[in-house]
C-alpha cells in the first residue's frame, strides 16, 4: 500500500583481493609526485675504420705502443686520439706511482705496495676499457682523462718520429648534453605590474 518514496542506494562492496588506496589523515598532506624523468641520450654511432684501423688503436693501450701505432698510422684521426688516451693513461700511471713511492717512502712497505697495486688496477681497467671500445670503433670519452688526452701533442711525436711535419689534427668535439627544457618560473608577487 504504501510506497517508499526514496529509492535506496545499493551498497558497494569492495572485493577481497582488492585493497582500498590509504587516505591521509586530516592533518597530514599527500606527497607531491616525483618528476618524470628525461629522456636518457643515445649513446653517439660507431666511427667508420677499418680493420687495421681497429687493430692500431687497440695496441696503443699497451704501455708506450702509442708511439708505434702514431708512426705507423699517422693520417688516422681514429688512431691519434686513441693512441693520444694510451699514453695518456701510461704516462699518468708513471706519474702516478713515482709520486706514491715520493710520498709514502717513510710508512710500511706494505701500504706503498697496496696503493701502487690499486693505481696499477686502475690503470689496467682503463686500458682494457680504451681496448675494448677501439676494437668497437667506438672513442673513448672518460671525464678527466679526455680533455687531457686531446691536448696531447700527437703531431709534434708524429712530425718526430716520421721526419714530415704533420698537419695539424683537429679531433672532433665531443656531443653536449641534452639541454633541459626551462621550467616555468610562479610570477614574483612582489613586482608591480607594468603600466
Amino acid at each position: 500500500m504504501f510506497q517508499d518514496t526514496q529509492q535506496q542506494e545499493p551498497l558497494q562492496q569492495t572485493p577481497v583481493n582488492q585493497t582500498v588506496p590509504e587516505q591521509p589523515a586530516p592533518g597530514q598532506q599527500q606527497q607531491p609526485a616525483t618528476p618524470p624523468t628525461p629522456p636518457a641520450v643515445p649513446p653517439p654511432p660507431p666511427v667508420q675504420t677499418t680493420q687495421e684501423e681497429r687493430i692500431w688503436a687497440a695496441i696503443s693501450y699497451i704501455a708506450f705502443l702509442g708511439l708505434l701505432t702514431l708512426a705507423m698510422v699517422p693520417k688516422s684521426t681514429f688512431c691519434k686520439r686513441h693512441a693520444a688516451h694510451g699514453l695518456t693513461i701510461f704516462i699518468a700511471w708513471f706519474v702516478l706511482i713515482f709520486a706514491v713511492l715520493i710520498l709514502l717512502w717513510p710508512f710500511p712497505p706494505l701500504l706503498v705496495s697496496l696503493v701502487s697495486g690499486l693505481l696499477f688496477i686502475g690503470t689496467f681497467a682503463l686500458s682494457l676499457l680504451g681496448i675494448i671500445k677501439s676494437l668497437q670503433s667506438y672513442e673513448l670519452n672518460i671525464p678527466l682523462l679526455t680533455p687531457l688526452a686531446l691536448k696531447f701533442p700527437v703531431d709534434l711525436i708524429i712530425g718526430t718520429l716520421t721526419g714530415k711535419p704533420a698537419e695539424k689534427t683537429q679531433f672532433p668535439q665531443q656531443q653536449p648534453p641534452a639541454e633541459q627544457p626551462p621550467t616555468e618560473q610562479p610570477p614574483n608577487s612582489e613586482t608591480p605590474p607594468k603600466q
